[in-house]
């Protein structure tokens, strides 16, 4: 695991890795005033987290058979394909995993008790997040999300899992710190620099995920 966690950390810098994130921020920040000032802000948002959705796949699908540097930025072909079908794949794991949260908020109101349940709630099932979308990279699939198919798999490597799952949620923690730190605080230059940290740190968590089916792949049967 302590190969596999510090492929993950080098692995954005390798080859023509650095220029990749580099020129994603610059596209993700033009995105982003696109999405803050124009009337189909919306648009521009779901469009953005698309187009990121199906690179970070692309990111776990590459490391998943063994390759050693960053992929290419996907080309675009039309809205449906590029975009909505990437979007929606990310988005249902994050849903079905993070709604339990809203539970206590539902039954208790907004009460300090409630927000620590739905905190508690939102950790447990965040242990599902990692491997189901690992499964829906593999698979191409929202269906491989299936828990007949992800509470198996993690059962498999459950030791090595554990570790993954710790990782990223760290690796997420700091890239939240760092975007209100440093975004919110420090004008255009903060948002450069959130733009290629969080870059960096997505593929690194995207890396990890990858080369946990690498490391492992007769035991998790995900494909």
């Amino acid at each position: 695991m302590g190969e596999l966690i510090s492929d993950a950390f080098t692995y954005p810098l390798r080859g023509h890795g650095v220029g990749l994130i580099l020129l994603g921020a610059v596209f993700f920040g033009f995105i982003d005033l696109l999405s803050r000032s124009w009337r189909n802000g919306l648009f521009f948002s779901i469009f953005g987290a698309g187009y990121l959705s199906a690179f970070l796949f692309q990111i776990v699908a590459a490391s998943a058979t063994g390759k050693r540097e960053l992929p290419a930025w996907p080309e675009f072909t039309d809205i449906w394909d590029s975009i909505a079908i990437p979007f929606f794949q990310m988005a249902a794991p994050w849903v079905v995993c993070l709604a339990p949260a809203a539970l206590p908020f539902a039954f208790l109101g907004l009460t300090p008790g409630s927000l620590t349940a739905a905190v508690i709630v939102a950790i447990v099932t965040s242990f599902y997040l990692p491997m189901a979308i690992l499964s829906i990279a593999l698979n191409s699939s929202v269906a491989a999300m299936h828990p007949a198919v992800v509470f198996p798999a993690i059962k498999a490597v459950l030791g090595p899992y554990l570790v993954v799952w710790g990782m990223l949620t760290l690796v997420g923690a700091i890239s939240m710190v760092i975007q209100i730190l440093v975004a919110r605080t420090i004008p255009f230059v903060g948002f450069a620099i959130n733009a290629v940290v969080s870059l960096f740190l997505l593929s690194v968590e995207m890396r990890l995920l990858g080369l946990v089916y690498f490391a492992y792949p007769d035991r998790l049967k995900l494909v």
